[in-house]
């Protein structure tokens, strides 16, 4: 099949906080709305917009995700990104995964010299059972890689599908040489 494309734009930049880009469109049916997530700046946050034919309009003036309310003191601090969303609904709620870069885990020992945990990316969870209100997960990033974090970079763009076996997750994985590759890990 082909795709016929419209020739006006579904979205495009006009909050403030989205600095001239959207980009990064995820696109979910949750309680009989067509929803609309997307990256705004250049990582800046993830927005929300409901589409109705070909206009989408967005929720709300702010972003729903940012780098502020991903912050956790213990779990996932220093977040400075937040961006690339995919949604999923599983039963009668809907997840919001999104890549965030910031630190987990604890300063690493090597020769009796403290190395401070450097920022990378990670997947992390927001999820809702309205589509509106949208809570965090209170562990930090959902998944993430804390071994090894000098030499590999993060874990990004994740698509999640949930299988009667369990749940399996593909994200980018990248390295600081500049590979970058897809993996998957199951639940």
């Amino acid at each position: 099949r082909s795709f016929v494309p419209d020739p006006a734009p579904l979205l495009v930049p006009g909050a403030p906080w989205e600095a001239g880009f959207v980009g990064s469109p995820a696109v979910v049916l949750f309680r009989g709305r067509t929803l609309l997530f997307y990256e705004g700046g250049a990582r800046a946050g993830i927005g929300v917009a409901m589409v109705e034919g070909s206009v989408a309009t967005r929720l709300g003036d702010a972003p729903i995700v940012t780098p502020a309310l991903v912050e956790d003191p213990l779990a996932w601090w220093g977040v400075s990104e937040v961006g690339a969303p995919f949604a999923l609904v599983v039963d009668d709620a809907l997840r919001l995964y999104f890549t965030g870069r910031g630190a987990e885990g604890g300063d690493a020992l090597v020769a009796d010299a403290s190395l401070p945990v450097e920022p990378n990316d990670s997947i992390g969870l927001f999820a809702s059972r309205d589509g509106t209100s949208f809570v965090r997960s209170p562990t930090g990033p959902v998944f993430a890689r804390i071994a090894n974090l000098r030499a590999h970079l993060g874990e990004r763009e994740a698509v999640v599908r949930v299988l009667p076996e369990g749940a399996e997750i593909t994200f980018v994985a990248a390295d600081a040489a500049g590979s970058a590759v897809s993996g998957l890990a199951r639940a």
